[in-house]
């Protein structure tokens, strides 16, 4: 039974630690983002496609 037990102990550490990595990395890589903000968020830019041109040809 000691075993399982430090099994245990040793998998809820892990998973702690983990939990905690993921968290800093999270905060540390990605700047935070204010809730609230007065203006709107940009709106992406949507590029159209170019059209062919239809040129008129004297057969």
């Amino acid at each position: 039974m000691g075993f399982l037990r430090t099994l245990l102990i040793l998998a809820v550490v892990g998973a702690v630690a983990a939990g905690a990595v993921a968290l800093t990395e999270r905060f540390i890589f990605d700047s935070p983002k204010p809730a609230v903000s007065g203006e709107p968020p940009p709106l992406p830019v949507i590029k159209k496609k170019p059209v062919r041109q239809w040129k008129w040809r004297l057969t």
